[in-house]
């Protein structure tokens, strides 16, 4: 719950002379001593909550009887930053973000129109404590990581689901209550909007927790979504500037001669698997494109999870969990974790330009698309999630490493199961790939079996990965420490220098959620203003 404080005003209307005593309340209302406002001002400065889903934000409205520009200083007691808002305006509604809990705020408000009139605000409030339970959150290192804030997508159904940001020391400066499993949480930092995929449902939501648009399948459709042509979408939903978004769908599809037995391949069976599909959806609903991905592959190669039945008793023969466009081409990068495979497909017409994947079980047809290894040290990845493609041919992949990684085809598994953040270097015209670089964290390592994500930097260039469900780390299990079974660490680590600079442990206690947290893709994000909003830290 939320309490606004008595909000004290202070300041002069340089062009009007000394403006009336101005107080008001928490709910704005406006007291003067006389019938209405005099001079620049015409509303008095209020802060209001934005939308019940989020904490630690907060909303400066403001009125001008011209139009003005706003410029608001935000102090905390330690730390002072301007922010320049460059619209001229006559209505204000200035986001107040990046706030901490159970800390006292001053804002110094200034209010400049065209004509050099102008006008100060002074006003203070306190934050409470967030509401809703979040994770135990434990620094462990803290060392030149890349500037900006955390994004951490969390839940558990025994919770409520949420965007948690936190700063670079760890501390929450923003939520947002999503209530429903929440994947691909992006930040669009034009107009400071979230995309989200909340169990099926695609959502744009604004950073004050309005919703903008949202896209459904049959599903999971409801009044007011704009419907798209699919039962359900899944895994990922990636924005392009257009509008549209990239996104999964699943097709039964029946095979006739697929392998039902992990000990002996040539046991075949007429089985239904869930196809993923590969769609690209227009801001009206309308599916632009649709490629089936069993087409392009092989639907009776399979990998150890491929026997998985989905809920309608289908095999989840590839189970596709992530796109992404490669950068300065006209190409996407597909993942899937059921072939410990990365696609790189044409964007426009689909056909099939590499298979990045152990070389075990592909048919003669499609052994010409598969990257050779050059260069030692090299190991391929497996159950991989987030694929991270760079302008210069590089790749950097999330590797779970599942089945002690190996496959069915060739049965030799390492001894003990681990994690990786790994690079690759690929040559798009040789189909070679090489390994830049690998990080596995701790003694004994980390082994995060499901979800995962790994990005590269743009200030430092280092790797920030997601390693969600741990059961165990350093060798002790967290149930029998009291902890919920499930426990996420988020890291950043040089790969060429081999050092970390930041380590972030998320825990529970069992007692309050007896599973632990899920986190689905953490990223890095400079800010959650608009980027047309100017910052300047004062000291």
């Amino acid at each position: 719950m939320w309490m606004w404080p008595l909000v004290a005003c202070t300041g002069d209307d340089s062009a009007d002379g000394p403006p009336p005593v101005e107080t008001h309340t928490a709910s704005g209302e406006l007291h003067t001593g006389e019938p209405t406002p005099t001079g620049l001002i015409t509303r008095v400065p209020a802060l209001a909550p934005p939308t019940a889903r989020v904490r630690l934000a907060q909303v400066l409205e403001v009125s001008t009887s011209v139009p003005t520009r706003a410029t608001l200083v935000v102090d905390d007691g330690v730390r002072r930053r301007r922010l320049s808002f460059p619209s001229l305006l006559l209505d204000h509604q200035l986001p107040v973000l990046e706030l901490h809990a159970e800390t006292d705020y001053t804002l110094e408000l200034h209010l400049e129109a065209e004509d050099g009139r102008a006008a100060d605000r002074t006003l203070t409030f306190s934050t409470e404590a967030v509401d809703l339970l979040l994770p135990q959150l434990e620094l462990l290192v803290n060392d030149g990581a890349e500037p900006g804030l955390r994004v951490i997508p969390i839940g558990d159904p025994a919770v409520p689901y949420l965007v948690l940001v936190v700063d670079a020391d760890a501390r929450p400066v923003y939520v947002l209550k999503t209530n429903e499993d929440t994947k691909a949480a992006v930040f669009h930092p034009d107009e400071a909007w979230w995309s989200l995929l909340l169990f099926g449902t695609v959502k744009r939501m604004s950073v004050l927790g309005s919703e903008l648009d949202a896209w459904a399948g049959d599903r999971d459709f409801e009044e007011g979504d704009t419907p798209v042509a699919a039962n359900s979408m899944h895994h990922d939903a990636v924005f392009n500037d257009d509008g549209s978004f990239w996104t999964f769908r699943k097709e039964e599809r029946l095979v006739p001669d697929y392998p039902v037995d992990l000990a002996d391949l040539s046991v075949r069976a007429p089985t239904t698997i869930d196809d993923d599909h590969v769609i690209r959806v227009a801001p009206d609903g309308a599916v632009l494109v649709d490629w089936s991905l069993a087409e392009r592959l092989d639907p009776t190669r399979i990998t150890a999870d491929s026997l998985t039945e989905n809920q309608v008793d289908h095999y989840d023969w590839a189970h596709a969990n992530g796109i992404a466009p490669v950068p300065g081409e006209d190409a996407i990068l597909v993942s899937m974790r059921h072939q410990d495979a990365v696609v790189k497909l044409d964007a426009t017409t689909g056909e099939l330009k590499w298979i990045l994947a152990n070389h075990d079980g592909w048919p003669p047809a499609l052994q010409p698309f598969l990257l050779q290894p050059v260069g030692t040290p090299f190991e391929w990845q497996y159950h991989q999630h987030a694929p991270f493609p760079t302008t210069d041919g590089r790749v950097v992949l999330f590797d779970n490493g599942n089945a002690q990684r190996t496959t069915p085809y060739s049965n030799a598994p390492v001894p003990l199961s681990y994690t990786r953040l790994v690079e690759y270097q690929v040559d798009d015209d040789a189909r070679t790939i090489r390994q830049v670089g690998a990080w596995i964290e701790g003694v004994p390592p980390l082994y995060a079996d499901t979800l995962g994500n790994a990005d590269l930097l743009p200030t430092t260039g280092h790797v920030y990965g997601t390693f969600s469900y741990l059961y165990e780390e350093g060798g002790v299990v967290n149930a029998d420490v009291g902890l919920g079974t499930r426990s996420v660490r988020l890291l950043e680590v040089d790969l060429a220098a081999g050092t970390k600079h930041w380590d972030l442990r998320l825990t529970s206690d069992a007692a309050e959620v007896a599973r632990g947290y899920q986190v689905d893709r953490s990223t890095v994000i400079p800010t959650l203003y608009p980027q047309d909003v100017g910052q300047e830290w004062l000291d």
